[in-house]
């Protein structure tokens, strides 16, 4: 009896590539939790293009690392939104230093999608109004349900400073609001 061969899972594949119960459920739980990602990555960089290759890095990120997969697997619910957060803020950062003309975030919701109604245009427009760090708390905490803890988590930052940002941030998007729709001719 020869003992070649014993030890190898599949000779064919290198154990990395090799699709594990594991990597099954990471994947689950990234399919479930994916359209909230988006939707964050879009609203925090304004355009479709850049919110995908946000989602694409962080997910990259993701599946190539072990630690980050355990680390999704134990539970921790905001590990995603955080990593499309510190893409989206090194993509903001590239946009930066390309071109400080050009204001960030300049792309609207209303030229990516044109039948959009006025008032949610509006309400879009109050959101790329705010600064980065503003609009990431409302994001956040308002939009994608997360707990002021959770939100705190995914952006490195005190409990305390997620509740002045998130009040400061509300206030802000009413005043915007208020101003705007008393300028929108009633239908």
């Amino acid at each position: 009896m020869s003992d070649e061969g014993e030890g190898l899972v599949n000779p064919e594949r290198p154990p990395s590539m090799q699709r594990t119960s594991a990597l099954s459920s990471v994947e689950e739980l990234v399919a479930d939790v994916l359209p909230d990602c988006w939707a964050y990555a879009f609203r925090l960089l304004g355009d479709y293009a850049s919110a995908e290759d946000a989602v694409q890095d962080a997910l990259v990120r993701v599946f190539r690392s072990r630690r980050l997969q355990r680390r999704m697997l134990s539970g921790e619910r905001g590990l995603l939104f955080r990593i499309i957060h510190s893409c989206a803020i090194d993509e903001l950062r590239r946009r930066n230093r390309r071109s400080r003309l050009r204001a960030l975030l300049e792309v609207s919701y209303r030229a990516a999608t044109e039948d959009v109604s006025t008032e949610r245009t509006i309400v879009n427009d109050a959101l790329a109004a705010l600064s980065i760090e503003d609009r990431s708390v409302i994001l956040l905490v308002d939009v994608h349900g997360l707990s002021y803890d959770e939100a705190a988590g995914i952006l490195a930052i005190p409990e305390g400073t997620v509740a002045s940002r998130l009040s400061r941030s509300r206030r802000t998007v009413r005043v915007f609001l208020d101003k705007q729709l008393k300028e929108v001719p009633s239908k």
